[in-house]
Formats: C-alpha cells, sequence, structure tokens
C-alpha cells in the first residue's frame, strides 16, 4: 500500500491532537507550585516510583523559521546561541523538580519536542542527555524519540542521534500539504524530506 495514500486516509480520521504535556487546559492558576511540589513529593515517598516508570518530555521551543499549520509553543530565531542558555534555565528546571521528586526515578519513554529539538547542535543534545542520565535512570530499554527537521538532517547527524540512544524520531511532514504553503515550497521541502528519510534509513533504531 502507498505510505503517502494512508498517511493521507488517516488524517482524515478524528483524533486528539496533544502538542504540549500535560495538555492546555491542565495548566489553571488553581493548581500552584506548592501542589505540584507536593505531588513529586508524595511520588517519591510513595509506592508509584516502584510500580509505575515515568515519561519525560523536554520541550525545546525553538525553530529557524515558521510553519503556518503548526500550533505548538514556539520561538522563531536564527540564533542558536538561545540554545546555550535555554539549557542552563532546563538545568534549573530540572534541579527544581529532583528537589521534590529526588534522583533516580525510573525512566521508560523520554521525548525530545519542539518547536525542533534538531536546532541544538549536536554537542548541546548531548549535553540535554547527560543532565536527563544524571538527575534519571534511564530504563536499559528506553524509547528515546526525538522530532526533527529534515533539513537539519545528514548522515553525520543521525549517526550522533544513535549514538546518544535514540530509538525512533518522529518524521513530520506537512508543508507538502496544498493549503499550508505555495507550490515550489512544497516540492523542495518534499524532496528535503525525502533525501532525509533515505538517510534515515540505514539507521534501524531511528524509526
Amino acid at each position: 500500500m502507498n505510505p503517502v495514500a494512508t498517511g493521507l486516509a488517516l488524517k482524515e480520521m478524528a483524533a486528539p491532537r496533544y502538542p504540549c504535556y500535560p495538555m492546555p487546559e491542565r495548566f489553571v492558576e488553581a493548581y500552584t507550585a506548592d501542589d505540584y511540589s507536593l505531588a513529586l513529593k508524595q511520588r517519591r515517598i510513595g509506592p508509584a516510583p516502584l510500580a509505575q516508570s515515568l515519561s519525560l518530555y523536554v520541550h525545546i521551543p525553538f525553530c529557524e523559521s515558521l510553519r503556518y499549520f503548526c500550533s505548538c509553543n514556539k520561538s522563531i530565531t536564527r540564533q542558536h546561541e538561545r540554545g546555550a542558555l535555554y539549557l542552563r534555565c532546563l538545568q534549573c528546571e530540572v534541579d527544581l523538580t529532583t528537589g521534590s521528586l529526588g534522583t533516580g526515578q525510573t525512566v521508560t519513554q523520554p521525548h525530545l519536542g519542539g518547536g525542533t529539538p534538531t536546532f541544538l547542535s549536536d554537542a548541546e543534545r548531548h549535553q540535554l542527555l547527560g543532565l536527563l542520565r544524571r538527575s534519571f535512570a534511564f530504563a536499559p530499554a528506553a524509547e528515546c524519540s526525538i522530532e526533527v527537521d529534515p533539513r537539519t538532517v545528514d548522515e553525520a547527524r543521525l549517526q550522533s542521534l544513535t549514538r546518544l540512544g535514540f530509538a525512533g524520531s518522529a518524521w513530520v511532514c506537512r508543508t507538502w500539504i496544498p493549503w499550508c504553503s505555495r507550490p515550489a515550497e512544497i516540492a523542495m521541502e518534499f524532496d528535503r524530506y525525502l533525501q532525509a528519510d533515505r538517510s534515515r534509513a540505514q539507521y534501524s533504531r531511528i524509526i
């Protein structure tokens, strides 16, 4: 079966779309920082760590260019030095979280989303994964996944992602849908996607 036709058929199905986690309606003023800290502490001292592992979502908000279909929380910039500052902020966030949750909680599904996680350099992604692995215990068979911009991915970057342990990449190709872009841009973006996908096929753990 034609995978493109299958994908388009699936797009006709009604299904929820969650561009951020937790979902936006979960963020209410009635739920305070103290409530969040208490929930983390209760998990640390209760039976949950033994019975349930964690899924970990890290949002990288930066994109070099805007895609008008995208409703995710994003910051359009070509200033890649902002990635280093953002990583320092993430360090503070992780420290605050583990201060209540404790370190060493088992994580089975770490995911980097965005934005565009491949906005970060290979060294910065290595730094980020090091921070997460020092603070949480990644399960041996953890399903590490990352959303990528095909325009930023070549064979060297795929090798870097593989070395970091990513078991899957979410390939998002929407700009060729007619209402999203001009025909010339549609063809260019789709060709870039296909080139990146052919490179990706050489790495069985990037799926």
